[in-house]
């Protein structure tokens, strides 16, 4: 080689890795060593140039025979449902003559071994199930409304017990003291919900001045205006 060129490279070939399965298409692998000489210092280079040049390839496709039925993926029972609304199980190659559980290459023939971990939303076939809210009242010690709230089979429609906990919707909620008026003025204020954002008028020094006004008193702030009314 000319000392003043760039010289075609060389290479240092290692020995095929062994099948990537055990049966089925699989892929072997060996290492390449590329280099070549540069004004003459020889110098590394990465070995898809000698792949270029040289037409040496570092992987091929192996045949290691025809695939038998002798392993399967063997599957633990879901975890129940996390903190974080996760559940968990373990997936495991076994070997169906013998009962034991394999490296999971021998499994590889499958395809993409099954997910071990998954959200608990859409997860399995019990779902929570809602009723409507119920009307607002101080039988709970706090002007609040309540609904049934049931875990149910989707698949039987009846009703169920193992739904996780982490996805069940709330069965109570705090109402405005204005929805839980007394009797003589039930009918008055059953309807006074506030139209707009209001929470500024609480705290406000002008909060008390601007619910005299009929605008914020009777319709856009009317719940809001009725606790500040009310204040002493």
């Amino acid at each position: 080689c000319n000392l003043r060129v760039m010289c075609t490279p060389a290479v240092k070939i290692g020995s095929w890795s062994s099948c990537s399965v055990t049966c089925g298409r699989g892929i072997q692998r060996r290492a390449l060593s590329c280099s070549r000489s540069w004004f003459g210092v020889l110098r590394d280079v990465p070995s898809a140039v000698c792949e270029r040049q040289l037409g040496v390839r570092s992987t091929k496709l192996c045949l290691a025979g025809t695939c038998k039925m002798d392993f399967d993926w063997s599957f633990t029972e879901w975890s129940l449902c996390s903190v974080g609304c996760r559940r968990h199980r373990k997936v495991l190659c076994r070997s169906i003559e013998h009962g034991d559980y394999v490296d999971e290459r021998f499994c590889s023939f499958l395809g993409s071994k099954p997910i071990e971990e998954e959200s608990c939303v859409n997860a399995g076939k019990l779902l929570w199930r809602t009723s409507n809210w119920d009307q607002c009242s101080s039988k709970h010690g706090v002007c609040s409304q309540i609904r049934n709230v049931t875990c149910v089979d989707s698949r039987t429609n009846k009703q169920a017990t193992s739904c996780p906990s982490c996805l069940k919707p709330t069965d109570f909620r705090r109402c405005l003291p204005s929805h839980c008026p007394s009797q003589g003025n039930q009918a008055l204020v059953a309807h006074c919900v506030d139209q707009g954002s209001c929470q500024l008028l609480q705290g406000s020094p002008f909060g008390k001045q601007l619910c005299t006004l009929p605008t914020y008193r009777d319709t856009n702030c009317c719940g809001t205006c009725q606790l500040i009314l009310a204040e002493k």
